[in-house]
């Protein structure tokens, strides 16, 4: 049984160097996978890191751009909004300025209009002073001395009657004047 034994040994012996070669193998196979899985694991994290860079890039970008889109629009309003009020403040300095002119003119056309009012009824006083001037004259040389007026038609217009005894005379107040004679006055 001895010489049994020995191989025996020896087999376990070769068996556990085997064993202790595969597990080592397999240790080391495990480790390089591990080493693998953690490599690829750092590569995808890594890629991922860098696509979301890009994508919060592009996503900045985007905003950016629409902002600076939208400012650009606003700022183009505003300078529109801006024509616009400096056009209606001239509107509004030329429209009181034209008013000015017009109220000037308005009031120069009534202090020419007065005077022209306050002149015609001073040329309208003057005739009328000479009118019954001329009439009282003119009544005394065709008509005599005894100097008699009174309304006719009794509504106090248009007629008037004057005379001396013996004379009737009538006008009217237009200035034209007829004189006849009537006795029986």
């Amino acid at each position: 049984m001895a010489y049994g034994t020995k191989p025996e040994k020896l087999l376990r012996r070769e068996y556990t160097l085997h064993a202790e070669d595969i597990s080592s193998q397999m240790y080391q196979q495990q480790s390089e996978i591990d080493r693998l899985i953690a490599h690829h694991t750092e590569k995808e994290r890594s890629e991922m890191e860098q696509i979301q860079k890009q994508n919060t890039m592009r996503m900045m970008t985007a905003v950016n751009e629409a902002l600076t889109k939208r400012l650009k629009t606003k700022e183009d309003e505003y300078l529109k909004i801006g024509r616009l009020n400096w056009m209606l403040e001239e509107k509004v300095k030329s429209l009181n300025i034209e008013n000015q002119i017009l109220k000037e003119l308005v009031q120069t056309n009534e202090a020419t209009t007065n005077a022209l009012r306050n002149k015609l009824q001073q040329v309208l006083a003057q005739v009328q002073q000479q009118q019954h001037h001329h009439f009282d004259s003119d009544a005394q040389s065709y008509c005599g001395s005894n100097y008699v007026e009174s309304d006719c038609g009794g509504d106090g217009g248009g007629w008037r009657r004057v005379g001396w005894y013996g004379i009737k005379h009538y006008h009217a107040t237009s200035a034209q004047h007829i004189c006849h004679v009537d006795r029986a006055l």
